[in-house]
């Protein structure tokens, strides 16, 4: 016959494990695949750049240690005075599907040509609203359980523990 702490210490063991893979499950953050999208010039004469993701491509700068390059941007100007300086901004917006691109413009010229490459995956963490957990009192040795929902920052709760039921919301802050 099995010892009965043996058998506590497998179920207990087995337990954490399951709930620690369903939370990893939970939590891992959604990769976004960034795909091709062409150039589009604006109103205003700004161009949002062409996105051509490449997971190889390499900066022509070199990059501070410890830095993660996430995009390579590149952009040709056509300069409308003759001038030695030519400033070029660029602004990256995210999009709607979790996407970014990037805006450029010029005061000193029309963009003439311009690469958006984006290097790295964009990670979208997700948001847990729902909490479930087992209680146990050791002084009455009674079992329970609870469900716990999070909209925002109210939060709902339901405690069951043998013949009582709990309810209750808060704030969480």
């Amino acid at each position: 016959m099995i010892p009965r702490y043996l058998i506590y210490t497998i179920l207990c063991f087995s337990s954490a494990s399951i709930g620690y893979y369903a939370g990893y499950r939970v939590t891992k953050p959604i990769q976004v695949q960034e795909t091709y999208k062409p150039s589009i010039v604006q109103s205003d004469g700004s161009v949002v750049l062409e996105r051509k993701p490449d997971a190889k491509a390499k900066p022509k700068q070199i990059i501070p240690p410890g830095s993660k390059v996430e995009r390579i941007v590149s952009v040709e100007v056509e300069t409308e005075k003759p001038t030695t300086h030519v400033a070029v901004d660029l602004t990256i917006v995210s999009e709607p599907d979790g996407g970014k691109r990037v805006v450029a413009s010029s005061p000193d010229g029309r963009i003439i040509g311009s690469t958006d490459i984006p290097v790295a995956p964009i990670l979208i963490p997700r948001v847990q609203n729902w909490t479930v957990g087992g209680l146990y009192s050791p002084s009455t040795r009674r079992y329970g359980g609870f469900v716990q929902y999070k909209k925002g920052p109210y939060v709902a709760q339901v405690l069951a523990m043998s013949d009582n039921v709990y309810v209750g919301v808060g704030i969480n802050f």
